[in-house]
């Protein structure tokens, strides 16, 4: 359950919604308080920074890349065979049913071999349930996606979003593009999603 939207707002609430137990020793510094709202470790916050986070649904995804002349992906593809990169978990719950991930990727336009990273954008794809329940556009307010430094959060209102297909193999995919992103974000979100390495996705509700 997210934390108040106004009003006051306890550590100790912060920490149950991180995770912890109530009543038990936490800092505002600690890490897993901070993930709430991606700071980094040391910097100045306040309380109020904390309206309305949430903990959470998170994946991590183990990047992969698929290169082609006019694009590059770069993270977890389960539409290529065999797969590009993986996720854990691979599914999500939306409203008590399990989705599978599809997709979650950087996808940047190429020429010549070279990325122009002020294309990048971030796809996020599920499939419907196994009963072929399509999640709801809105059951997630915002995606926290781990770039250098920290976190860019991406809000569900500004995503551009696709339904495809039917049934269980049916998608819903959520889409954000550069101009969703602050230029600095867009800077470390390239070079965190580079194909190499892990990088973690929150989805908040």
């Amino acid at each position: 359950m997210a934390l108040p939207a106004s009003g006051t707002i306890s550590l100790n609430e912060i920490h149950i919604e991180a995770g912890g137990t109530t009543a038990t020793l936490a800092s505002i510094n600690d890490a897993d308080i901070r993930a709430l709202i991606g700071k980094a470790d040391g910097v100045e916050m306040s309380f109020n920074e904390w309206y309305g986070a949430s903990a959470g649904q998170s994946f991590t995804v183990t990047e992969g890349s698929d290169l082609f002349t006019s694009a590059a992906y770069y993270g977890f593809r389960e539409e290529r065979n065999p797969d590009v990169g993986s996720v854990s978990p691979t599914s999500l719950t939306v409203a008590s049913k399990s989705h599978p991930i599809r997709d979650a990727y950087r996808r940047v336009s190429r020429s010549g071999g070279v990325d122009d990273d002020s294309t990048s954008a971030f796809w996020f794809i599920i499939y419907n349930a196994s009963d072929g329940t399509v999640p709801a556009d809105d059951w997630f307010t915002s995606v926290d996606v781990e770039i250098t430094g920290g976190t860019a959060n991406l809000t569900q209102s500004s995503a551009t979003i696709f339904s495809t297909g039917t049934g269980s193999t049916g998608r819903k995919e959520w889409r954000w593009f550069s101009n969703d992103f602050s230029s600095g974000d867009l800077t470390n979100f390239a070079s965190k999603w580079d194909g190499s390495g892990t990088s973690d996705v929150t989805i908040n509700e």
